[in-house]
């Protein structure tokens, strides 16, 4: 969950989308960690999986909330080598919000299903 974090604050966010040495760093520490992660998750209590999954979704609506004002620490305002303008940031954070409720849903799907299942 560490690189998950680390990715998400300004520099490295910018780094990130910027720089492909970053990139590609952010990428296979985002895949490996939600590999390991995933490879575990049945494992884990469901308390475990519920509060993964509030963090995610708080993580996520933080960030998207940051991107929709336009916060200059997450553009080219502040870090030059971010392709990212203040102007293009809501768009990101509309994008997020719209992908994090499609996860929700599907989450809700899935658990309503596994109870009716169960009924």
């Amino acid at each position: 969950m560490l690189p998950v974090v680390f990715w998400h604050l300004p520099l490295p966010f910018s780094l990130g989308a910027g720089v492909l040495k970053f990139r590609i760093l952010l990428d296979t520490s985002l895949f490996l960690g939600g590999f390991l992660l995933g490879s575990s998750i049945r494992s884990l209590p469901q308390w475990s999986k519920i509060t993964l999954f509030a963090l995610y979704m708080l993580g996520d609506t933080l960030l998207s909330i940051l991107l929709l004002i336009g916060s200059p620490e997450y553009s080219n305002k502040v870090y030059p080598f971010s392709p990212y303008t203040p102007e293009s940031l809501p768009l990101a954070g509309i994008s997020m919000i719209i992908v994090m409720n499609v996860i929700l849903a599907t989450v809700i799907y899935i658990a309503f299903r596994s109870v009716l299942k169960g009924l």
